[in-house]
């Protein structure tokens, strides 16, 4: 087997490795997917544009991953946003490794692993090592797909944290090819990893909820180190059509653009015949165990 899962048909195919140059089109849709998540935090597009003194629609083909900005344009974008060149060439997720937490759950989540440091239920570096991962896991709302994402792990003050976006749920129609849910709102979960008896356990908080996410990840799968398999459950009562426990897979990727520019770019929901066998077979299955 790979080291790496395969992307799902529905996202572009990059070549990975290290020293790869990426092709204008990738660039062009790291910044758009940058872009889009920049944005997201802004009243209107509208009203950002006349504030940058951007044309809309050239705006909008930024957005859409159709188009570069001249080097004046760039410049006056990264000065807005305070960020910088690197929205070209990397996830924000891999440029912000410790952001503060949005709410006062995360904060409490984050204080919660700072005061377990040095504890028996510390996460090791070797249990789970920083980094950016490939988040996959099947939907709750809509169990007939499966969420595609990118997470961040990193330690601050002893604590292992957590930090992922998740595209809106599409709805009420299934993503086709060219909306695969990448350019929906995105919502953060924050979150902190406690050691678990044979794995790790995740906490995980959601802006505006009282709901909180408990996960289980164990090491290893199928002969590969870098997949970490489990579970997630969520804190509330059962509803018709809704899962409250769902299967899940992170997947650590490497240091390389080309597969860090392929997640970013499969970022969505996927119907199961779009995933490839050995996730269809972890995050469709009937049961979880």
């Amino acid at each position: 087997m790979q080291d790496r899962i395969a992307a799902p048909a529905t996202s572009s195919r990059t070549t990975s490795g290290a020293g790869v140059t990426p092709t204008p089109q990738h660039l062009r849709a790291m910044f758009g997917h940058n872009l889009r998540q920049l944005v997201a935090g802004e009243p209107t597009v509208a009203d950002l544009c006349r504030r940058l003194g951007i044309n809309r629609s050239q705006f909008n083909r930024y957005l859409q991953g159709e188009a570069f900005p001249r080097p004046d344009i760039l410049h006056r974008i990264c000065a807005h946003f305070r960020v910088d060149a690197r929205i070209l060439l990397e996830p924000l997720e891999a440029q912000r490794p410790g952001p503060a937490p949005a709410t006062p759950l995360a904060a409490a989540l984050a204080a919660l692993g700072t005061a377990m440091a040095g504890r028996d239920v510390a996460v090791t570096q070797g249990m789970l090592p920083d980094g950016l991962y490939r988040f996959w896991r099947r939907s709750f709302a809509q169990p007939d797909l499966a969420l595609s994402t990118i997470c961040r792990v990193w330690r601050a003050g002893g604590a292992t944290l957590f930090r992922a976006s998740e595209p809106m749920l599409p709805n009420p129609v299934l993503p086709g090819p060219r909306d695969s849910g990448r350019r929906r709102r995105l919502v953060p979960h924050h979150g902190v990893f406690l050691q678990a008896e044979d794995g790790v356990t995740l906490i995980c908080a959601v802006p505006g909820s009282r709901i909180l996410r408990l996960s289980f990840l164990r090491s290893g799968h199928a002969g590969v180190a870098t997949l970490y398999p489990g579970f997630s459950v969520l804190t509330r009562d059962r509803a018709d059509g809704l899962l409250r426990v769902a299967p899940l897979l992170l997947e650590r990727l490497p240091d390389a653009m080309g597969p860090r520019l392929e997640a970013a770019r499969g970022r969505g929901y996927h119907r199961p015949e779009m995933l490839p066998d050995l996730l269809r077979g972890i995050l469709m299955a009937d049961s979880v165990g």
